[in-house]
């Protein structure tokens, strides 16, 4: 009889921490994630994301492409983006079994239209900014980016709304 309570005491015991210890799991993916501007490596930019986001780039011979996502690199469920400043943009090709849809937001100050791009679970959007002209070479801005969810696609299209050049 003994035996048995204290086979009961200990089990109770083992679940109760285990319990306590997935509260707190819990909690801690529910915190809010800070938002702060961060001006975007050596440009004359600055964004604000998430507080655990870095900035990352690649520069060719007339382009220079930035990039931002989680520094928790496994974490493939928040959204990531970035934008290409160059000449020559690459433009998106979706699947054909895509939806595609417009939406108004706001970019470097000025109200323009995304493509936003749902393919099975993934969200993708893409905006340009300034356009060649025959005869002359001006400069584009090409912005890009991915979601899981419409929640994190609303989360990237206001990181976007923040993006401002400081000269």
């Amino acid at each position: 009889m003994r035996r048995s309570c204290l086979y009961l005491i200990l089990l109770l015991i083992v679940i109760s921490c285990r319990e306590s210890t997935n509260e707190q799991q819990t909690s801690e993916e529910k915190k809010p994630v800070k938002i702060v501007e961060q001006k975007i490596l050596d440009s004359d930019y600055y964004i604000s994301l998430p507080s655990d986001y870095t900035i990352t780039e690649s520069v060719g011979p007339d382009f220079v492409v930035y990039y931002f996502a989680s520094e928790d690199t496994t974490d493939t469920e928040r959204f990531s983006g970035g934008f290409y400043e160059g000449y020559h943009p690459m433009r998106y090709t979706p699947e054909k079994d895509c939806q595609i849809t417009l939406q108004e937001a706001q970019f470097l100050g000025e109200e323009i239209e995304w493509t936003i791009t749902k393919c099975k679970d993934t969200y993708t959007i893409q905006t340009y900014v300034g356009e060649q002209e025959e005869g002359e070479m001006n400069l584009i801005i090409d912005a890009f980016g991915m979601a899981k969810s419409t929640e994190e696609l609303n989360r990237l299209l206001k990181a976007y709304t923040t993006l401002r050049e400081e000269r």
